[in-house]
């Protein structure tokens, strides 16, 4: 019953939901329209850009931006990074960073 009222609330303030986003634990973030969160992932200040995709296992804090269309693979850690749009990520960015 609580998921249901917590789900037409989430409904309401969003319009149209077209993410997937399934098990992950998302703290004061963003994802924006097309966004893909896969299982596990942990994002705590993040904004996740349109049709970017965070894989399993993604640890995301510290105020990492992902732009449009950007792959940050399994089991990574991102703390920090800007990661400009069209971009895959497939190694841990422990400081803070600006990924070109």
């Amino acid at each position: 019953m609580i998921h249901e009222k917590l789900a037409n609330v989430f409904s309401e303030l969003c319009h149209t939901i077209e993410m997937f986003i399934l098990w992950a634990c998302i703290k004061r973030s963003t994802i924006l329209r097309g966004a893909i969160v896969r299982q596990h992932a942990w994002l705590e200040g993040c904004i996740v850009g349109w049709r970017s995709v965070v894989g399993r296992w993604v640890r995301m804090e510290n105020t990492t931006v992902l732009g449009e269309d950007v792959i940050v693979k399994d089991e990574l850690y991102v703390n920090g990074g800007q990661v400009l749009p069209h971009k895959s990520i497939a190694l841990s960015v422990p400081e803070p960073q600006i990924i070109m």
